[in-house]
């Protein structure tokens, strides 16, 4: 019953944008929910806890400290 929200969250981790370096931008965080909660159909709220993992993922790439760690 996930398959369609999972290509469509495949899709959006795929794109261009995302996929690039951290640029330190600090308006990434809420284009990426707005990506997430449009392509998904879903509300994300992303949230800094070990548990989301849309989060870990996003603060990997594009946390411009993350390379650091």
């Amino acid at each position: 019953m996930t398959y369609p929200q999972t290509i469509d969250l495949a899709r959006v981790l795929a794109m261009p944008y995302w996929r690039r370096p951290a640029s330190g931008d600090t308006d990434d965080l809420p284009r990426f929910q707005q990506h997430i909660d449009a392509h998904l159909g879903i509300e994300y709220h992303p949230e800094n806890s070990h548990y989301d993992p849309l989060f870990g993922w996003f603060t990997k790439h594009h946390d411009p400290n993350a390379a650091i760690r």
